[in-house]
């Protein structure tokens, strides 16, 4: 898991024969893992600081398995805010 997620930063998947398997589980058995591991889907942002000009990339991981990036420019809505929520400590990714 720590792995998956130090390389979703990079906007690539890992594969995961953990993941894998909590992906074919039962709901029950992905309930009690996300429980207590946390979700498989996971969010990593990169954060420009306001000279670099204040964009984030947001990398999830899917459900698939797959990568998606999505980049919002500085100054644009979704970049504030996600910038604001990391300056307050916001959710863990």
């Amino acid at each position: 898991m720590f792995l998956c997620r130090m390389d979703l930063f990079s906007g690539k998947a890992r594969p995961s024969e953990v993941l894998d398997a909590v992906r074919a589980a039962t709901k029950e058995s992905r309930a009690a893992f996300e429980d207590e591991y946390g979700s498989i889907e996971m969010v990593g942002h990169i954060i420009a600081a306001d000279y670099q000009g204040g964009w984030v990339d947001e990398h999830r991981l899917l459900e698939d398995g797959t990568v998606e990036t999505i980049h919002h420019e500085g100054g644009s809505e979704e970049a504030e805010r996600l910038r604001q929520e990391a300056r307050q400590g916001g959710p863990a990714f």
